[in-house]
């Protein structure tokens, strides 16, 4: 073989090793590693649920509509984009 094809065959080799490591990484059946255990700010000023809520909250929900269901009535025709007559 000559050196060319030698260094060919090392190459092609390599990028099939990495593939075959980066498909079996995205499988989940490859080498773990261990998740970092960072904490965030948010997670370090998480408020603790206390059951009491006050008026404001009381007030934004009572704001909110219930608008109903879907009408029923477009079902099964023939051009869903046409108006309705």
């Amino acid at each position: 073989m000559k050196k060319k094809d030698i260094i060919s065959m090392v190459v092609s080799l390599i990028v099939i090793v990495v593939a075959v490591y980066f498909g079996l990484q995205m499988m989940g059946i490859g080498p773990k590693k261990a998740p970092k255990k960072v904490q965030t700010t948010a997670a370090t000023n998480e408020k603790t649920f206390t059951g009491n809520i006050d008026q404001t909250t009381l007030d934004s929900i009572n704001k909110l509509n219930d608008y109903g269901e879907a009408t029923l009535d477009n079902i099964g025709r023939v051009n869903p984009f046409a108006p309705v007559n």
